[in-house]
C-alpha cells in the first residue's frame, strides 16, 4: 500500500521541480509565452534555418531580455532579411542572435541613430571595442520584437557558439512551449532506388510493409506542429530507422546538432522531397546515398533472421524541443506467402498507385525540398524521346563521377559542376513563356551540390558602347608597343539576369553578373551589339532576361504607425511601388530628408521601409520640423531612380499614438 503513495509523492515532486525548471527558464527571451511557429535546421530549399522563429501573436514591442550576464556584441540594421538585429555575447561564452526586432533600449538605440545620421542612410553596423560595450543583467531587456527584414511579427533566435556555429536554440536558455508530437503523414516504398509504393498512414502508428529482397529503404512523410490550431507545419531535428519493437540494429540515424554558416550548402545533400502542391509535411529519406568507399544504410533486409517470412523495425522521429513519435513497422517478405495463406497483416497492404511523373522521374532517390518532378525515365537513356519531356526541352545526364557539364537551351548557356550529385542525376533546361515574358525553366530545384559549388547561367545581353582602345603611350610613335587591351563589355544600361523563386511570379534582378569566359562566349557567338553576360548561383533557380528602366513610384504620404524602440509611434508613410521588374520593392537604396535647413536645403531624417508591405515609414519624433516639406529618393538595381517631395503645410498630423505595446495594424 505503501508503495503506490511513495510512488506518487515522487511524480508529483518531480512534476514540482520541473514546473519550476520551465517557469525559471521561461523568463527568456520573453516575460511571457510564446510558441515556436518555425523550427531549427528546417530545410528552406537553399539554406537551412539557423534558428527558432517565436510567434509574438501578430504584436511587436515584445521586450527580448537578456539570458544571462552579458553584452551586446554586434547591431546591425537593414530592410532586408535579418531587419534591426543583434548579437549577444553571454558571459559563459555563448552567442544569441535576435532578428526582425523593432529597436532597442538606450543606450543601444541611441547610439543606433548617432551611426545613422552620421551615414545619412537607415543601416548600420556596429561592433564595439571592450571598453565601449554595453553590458546587460540576466533579464534586463535587450531588445523589442517587431517584423523588420522581411515577414509578420515574430522573434527569430539563434544560438552559437564560440566558432560561430549554429546551435539547436531549445537546448539553451531558450524556452517555449509544445504540445503535439511529431507526425508520420505517408510512408513510401522505394526498391533499388525506384519508388514503389506510397500510401497514407490516416493517422495510424503502425504500418505494414511488403519488403522486397533487395536494397528496400524508406521514405516518410513528417509535419510537426507546436500548438493548436495547426497553422506553422515544422520539421523534426532526429530521424532513426532500427530494427526490432524496441532498441535494435540501428539501419539509419540523422540528427542536426549544429549548423556551419560557410557550408549552408550541404542542404542539398539531405535527401528531402517533396511533391508538388504539397502545403505541409516533408518526405525523409530513411537512408543516404553512399560515398565512394561506404555502405549503404537502412536496408530492411537487414532487419530480417535468416530464412525469416517477417520482421518488427520502428521509426523515430523527433522535433527541436525533444518530443518523440514512433512509427511501428511489420516487414513482410515479398512473395513469401502462397496464395490464400498471408498474414492478415500482410493482406491488409493495398499500396495506393503512385503518378509515373513521380515514380519514374530521376534515377535514384534525390529529390530534395523545391524539387518539381516532371519527367518520367525513359528505358534508352538521354536523350529522353518526345513522350518524356516536354517539347523543347534540354536533357542531361550528370554522371555521379564526371566533368563539367553544360548545355544550351535557345539563347541560354547553363554550365554544371562535375560530378554535382552523389547519384546520376538528370538536369533539364526548358524554355518557357509566361504573362511575365519569356525565361529558362531549369529542373530540378534541388539539385545536389557539393560545398562551394556554382552552377553559371549566361545569356546575352545588349552591351553598352566601349571606348575605343587607344594606343600604349611610349616615347615615340609606332615603337612597337601593344595597344591596351580592349576594356571588359559592360550591359547596356537597365538590362540583367533575373531570378525567381518557385512557385513566384516576381523576378529579382542578380546583383552581380560579369562578362562570360572567351571560351563560353566564342560558343555562343553573339552578335557585335550583345556580349555574354553570366551569373553564378548555388542552387537551381528560374531565369530570365529582363530590361528595366522604369523608375519606381512614390504613392501619396499618409498617417501611419511605426513601431520604434519597443513603442507604437505615430509617422507618415509612402507606398513605394517597382514599375520595371528589378525585385525588392524596387527600394533597394533609399534615402529620406526633410527641407529643415536655413538655406532649405534637404537634411537627412530617419525613414524607415519594410519590405513586407513596401512602405516608407518617418516617426514624427524623428522629424527636424513639424512644417518643413518631406523628400524622398528611392533607387532600384539598375539605378532608376525617382525622388518626390512631400509638403506638410498641407498635411495634417495624426493624434499621438498609444505608446503602450499593443497589436501592430
Amino acid at each position: 500500500m505503501m508503495a503506490p503513495l511513495r510512488r506518487t509523492f515522487l511524480l508529483f515532486a518531480a512534476g514540482l521541480l520541473a514546473a519550476q525548471g520551465a517557469e525559471a527558464k521561461n523568463d527568456f527571451p520573453f516575460a511571457r509565452q510564446a510558441w515556436p511557429t518555425s523550427s531549427f535546421a528546417e530545410n528552406r530549399g537553399s539554406r537551412y534555418h539557423a534558428g527558432v522563429d517565436l510567434g509574438t501573436e501578430m504584436e511587436q514591442g515584445w521586450p527580448v531580455l537578456a539570458p544571462e550576464e552579458g553584452w551586446a556584441e554586434r547591431i546591425r540594421v537593414s530592410p532586408f532579411f535579418y531587419g534591426k538585429n543583434l548579437l549577444f555575447r553571454t558571459k559563459s561564452g555563448e552567442y544569441y542572435l535576435f532578428a526582425h526586432l523593432s529597436g532597442f533600449p538606450e543606450p543601444i538605440s541611441k547610439r543606433v541613430f548617432e551611426a545613422m545620421e552620421k551615414n545619412r542612410a537607415a543601416q548600420c553596423d556596429l561592433q564595439w571595442n571592450k571598453q565601449e560595450r554595453i553590458r546587460f543583467s540576466k533579464g534586463d531587456t535587450i531588445a523589442f520584437s517587431g517584423k523588420t527584414g522581411i515577414g509578420n511579427p515574430h522573434l527569430h533566435v539563434e544560438r552559437r557558439n564560440s566558432a560561430q556555429e549554429a546551435l539547436n536554440p531549445m537546448e539553451g536558455w531558450l524556452a517555449a512551449p509544445d504540445t503535439i508530437a511529431p507526425q508520420f503523414l505517408e510512408i513510401a516504398l522505394l526498391k533499388e532506388g525506384r519508388l514503389e509504393s506510397v500510401r497514407k498512414l490516416g493517422g495510424s502508428d503502425s504500418a505494414v510493409v511488403v519488403v522486397p529482397e533487395k536494397n528496400a529503404n524508406l521514405i516518410l512523410k513528417i509535419v510537426d506542429y507546436s500548438r493548436d490550431p495547426r497553422e506553422n507545419p515544422m520539421s523534426v531535428i532526429e530521424l532513426r530507422l532500427q530494427c526490432g519493437e524496441k532498441e535494435g540494429e540501428t539501419l539509419f540515424r540523422r540528427r542536426y546538432e549544429k549548423l556551419v554558416f560557410g557550408k549552408m550548402e550541404e542542404v542539398f545533400q539531405d535527401l528531402i522531397w517533396a511533391r508538388e502542391g504539397e502545403e505541409f509535411g516533408d518526405w525523409h529519406a530513411l537512408f543516404s546515398v553512399p560515398r565512394e568507399g561506404e555502405s549503404p544504410d537502412g536496408d530492411l533486409n537487414r532487419c530480417f533472421a535468416p530464412g525469416a517470412r517477417e520482421a518488427g523495425a520502428r521509426a523515430v522521429a523527433t522535433d527541436m524541443l525533444g518530443i518523440s513519435a514512433t512509427l511501428k513497422l511489420k516487414l513482410v517478405r515479398a512473395g513469401a506467402f502462397a496464395p490464400g495463406q498471408a498474414p492478415a497483416a500482410a493482406a491488409e497492404v493495398k499500396p495506393e498507385p503512385v503518378p509515373a511523373a513521380y515514380a519514374d522521374n530521376q534515377p535514384g532517390p534525390v529529390f530534395t525540398f523545391l524539387a518539381r518532378p516532371f519527367l518520367k525515365q525513359g528505358d534508352a537513356g538521354i536523350p529522353l524521346d518526345e513522350t518524356n519531356a516536354p517539347e523543347g526541352a534540354v536533357v542531361r545526364r550528370i554522371a555521379a563521377a564526371g566533368g563539367e557539364v553544360s548545355l544550351r537551351a535557345g539563347e541560354w548557356s547553363v554550365v554544371l559542376p562535375a560530378a554535382a550529385s552523389r547519384a546520376e542525376q538528370v538536369v533539364v533546361a526548358l524554355p518557357s513563356r509566361d504573362s511575365t515574358g519569356a525565361f529558362l525553366e531549369l529542373h530540378p530545384k534541388g539539385l545536389a551540390l557539393r560545398p562551394g559549388e556554382k552552377i553559371r547561367l549566361c545569356a546575352p545581353l545588349p552591351a553598352a558602347k566601349a571606348p575605343e582602345a587607344r594606343p600604349a603611350k611610349g616615347k615615340k610613335k609606332g615603337a612597337g608597343k601593344k595597344p591596351e587591351a580592349a576594356p571588359a563589355p559592360k550591359a547596356a544600361r537597365g538590362w540583367g539576369l533575373f531570378w525567381r523563386s518557385e512557385g513566384a511570379r516576381e523576378w529579382n534582378a542578380f546583383s552581380k553578373i560579369a562578362p562570360a569566359p572567351d571560351s563560353l562566349a566564342a560558343d555562343a557567338r553573339p552578335d557585335s551589339a550583345h556580349a555574354l553576360f553570366c551569373a553564378d548561383v548555388d542552387e537551381v533557380r528560374d531565369v530570365a532576361v529582363r530590361r528595366d528602366t522604369i523608375a519606381p513610384e512614390l504613392d501619396s504620404l499618409r498617417t501611419d504607425t511605426l513601431w520604434l524602440d519597443g513603442r507604437a509611434e505615430p509617422a507618415l508613410s509612402v507606398l513605394v511601388t517597382e514599375k520595371g521588374g528589378a525585385g525588392f520593392g524596387g527600394a533597394r537604396n533609399f534615402g529620406t530628408f526633410q527641407r529643415a535647413a536655413a538655406d532649405g536645403s534637404p537634411v537627412w531624417v530617419y525613414g524607415e521601409y519594410n519590405l513586407t508591405d513596401r512602405r516608407i515609414r518617418f516617426p514624427l519624433s524623428r522629424l527636424r520640423s513639424p512644417e518643413a516639406n518631406v523628400v524622398v529618393r528611392v533607387s532600384d538595381d539598375f539605378g532608376n531612380a525617382v525622388e518626390r517631395e512631400f509638403p506638410l503645410s498641407a498635411f495634417r498630423a495624426p493624434a499621438q499614438a498609444d505608446r503602450a505595446a499593443r497589436p501592430a495594424e
